[in-house]
């Protein structure tokens, strides 16, 4: 049932790890103040217990695990429920969960009956199966769509123990569930409880790594105390103005790193009126700016860029480097993506000079004066990135760093740096397909054809792998081409018929015509070939932003 007994005091003197199992380890005498708070709600609960008969449904509000342990072992040790046996089952570790119903009878069939005592379910841990985000969670779709069948094969008093914003999502996407309620209890949080997550939050308070996916323990706990400081159906009280609008900030930052833009503008946008309420230029400036990111990934560069600008303003108020340097890689990102290299490079500078060792800004200066056409300008951008040391997060920058670096001596003519540094990406990603294809159309223009098809070969195979059916068509026609320089006429043309089909499937009719030509090439009365040539990621997609 209970995975501790939160009435025992702990004999740890440091938890191991921040994670909610740990990090609020009861104490006998916290329990009791939580019961102490809560003493009306508690009475008004026991009521209920002991009048419920057959299917009565309560929904418990407790915002955080701790109190939940402390309530569920109040009521199995209270003198009113001595004739009461609670059946405690946990659902923390099921966020799958679609059947409840179902589990609910298996998991009461192997429980050992009291026939003396009335069977009262505690159900807990469901709002994992609930989510914090999206419609129609599969679990109360369920619930919702089977209700009645409770009546006759779940015949007993249930608890359902969950946080507010839980409570929240179940009448929403469970009403007619939700209907039959007998009553809803609501228990406040102990003030060192939420003192405690929030001091567990305070290192990461202006966290922002977008590509680093925040862990679903940590926006559980977010959403936990937003709830306590803005509770559903409350206003927000003017002294929690300030923590609620950071909470509000967080989230939005969350669900930036978890890929979610639209989930984040929704809290982030709640944060800026916040921030502007207060009149706090600072989260105001952090904000806008995670704003211009969420617009930024929603493709909605021209507000993207329009937040940002803002933030910027607010930043060189404030003296702000490091926020400014954050801004301005977003603005840079929207410039590229909108195509306006130009622009991109100016923000990337302006890194630069307030950060010379950023190797992001570095990188993506090189990028764009790729897409210029400025090779020379660039390679000397790439080796900057080369002096820095990657760690293992940041590694795929200098892998990319060098495949771009050899994508821009391949158009220089350089072939044999070039070689040397798509040989450096590979070391650093063996599975990048396109430094593979690279690296073969430099040792074909050397004339080395046979090193450039175990090149083109390695490429093809791990695009396939990857499912990149594109590049796989350009290989297989590249192969094509490869072959008919070494006059292995057979071979290519059977590859550009290959490439033909892959490019008719794709629905790409210049490719197609392209393959045609280069069969009609092969005719014994056509003395020439076609010219060997493999997509230049340097001025392709491969050039492109994202994340």
């Amino acid at each position: 049932m209970l995975s501790n007994n939160p009435s025992k005091p702990s004999k740890r003197s440091k938890p191991s790890k921040n994670t909610l199992g740990n990090l609020f380890l009861s104490k006998e005498a916290e329990a009791q103040q939580f019961l102490a708070l809560n003493s009306l709600s508690l009475a008004e609960l026991l009521t209920f217990i002991d009048f419920a008969e057959n299917l009565a449904i309560a929904f418990v509000e407790v915002n955080f695990p701790p109190d939940a342990n402390a309530l569920i072992e109040a009521l199995q040790n209270h003198p009113q429920c001595q004739d009461i046996q609670f059946v405690v089952f946990d659902f923390s570790q099921q966020p799958e969960l679609r059947f409840l119903r179902d589990e609910l009878i298996q998991r009461l069939a192997t429980v050992p009956r009291d026939q003396n005592k009335k069977l009262v379910l505690v159900v807990r841990g469901l709002e994992r199966a609930i989510g914090i985000s999206g419609n129609d969670p599969p679990v109360l779709q369920d619930l919702n769509f089977i209700r009645d069948a409770y009546k006759t094969s779940v015949p007993r008093p249930m608890l359902f123990i969950l946080p507010d914003y839980a409570v929240t999502r179940l009448a929403k996407f469970a009403p007619d569930f939700w209907a039959w309620r007998s009553g809803v209890f609501q228990f406040q949080t102990m003030p060192k409880t939420r003192d405690d997550a929030l001091k567990f939050l305070e290192p990461k308070m202006v966290d922002r790594h977008y590509d680093r996916p925040v862990i679903p323990e940590r926006i559980e706990i977010l959403e936990r105390l937003l709830m306590e400081y803005q509770p559903s159906g409350r206003a927000i009280a003017s002294d929690n103005l300030g923590t609620c609008g950071d909470i509000l900030h967080q989230l939005g930052v969350a669900y930036l790193s978890q890929d979610n833009p639209g989930k984040a503008n929704g809290y982030l946008v709640n944060a800026l009126k916040l921030a502007e309420q207060r009149e706090d230029l600072s989260l105001q400036a952090r904000v806008k700016s995670d704003l211009g990111e969420a617009y930024l990934r929603q493709k909605e560069y021209e507000r993207a860029i329009a937040y940002v600008q803002q933030a910027l303003k607010i930043q060189g108020q404030l003296d702000d480097p490091q926020g400014t340097a954050e801004s301005l890689k977003i603005q840079g990102k929207a410039y590229a993506l909108s195509e306006r290299y130009e622009e991109a490079i100016v923000s990337f500078d302006q890194i630069i000079y307030l950060k010379p060792d950023d190797h992001y800004a570095w990188f993506f200066r090189g990028v764009m004066l790729c897409n210029l056409g400025r090779y020379e300008e660039a390679i000397a951008s790439f080796d900057q990135v080369s002096h820095f040391k990657p760690d293992s997060h940041d590694a795929w920058y200098f892998h990319y760093a060098w495949y771009f670096r050899g994508a821009a001596l391949n158009n220089l003519g350089r072939y044999e740096e070039a070689i040397a540094s798509f040989d450096q990406s590979i070391q650093i990603n063996p599975n990048y397909p396109y430094a593979w294809g690279n690296r073969g159309i430099a040792l074909g223009n050397l004339g080395r054809y046979e090193e450039a098809i175990d090149s083109f070969q390695k490429s093809l195979e791990i695009s396939r792998q990857i499912g990149d059916r594109k590049v796989e068509a350009t290989l297989v026609f590249t192969l094509g081409v490869t072959f008919s320089v070494l006059d292995h006429i057979e071979e290519a043309l059977q590859l550009y018929q290959n490439a033909r089909q892959l490019f008719q499937e794709l629905g790409l009719e210049r490719d197609v015509r392209n393959c045609e030509d280069a069969i009609a090439s092969l005719e014994p009365s056509n003395g020439s070939h076609v010219s060997l040539n493999f997509p230049n990621a340097a001025s392709g997609n491969e050039s492109s932003i994202s994340g």
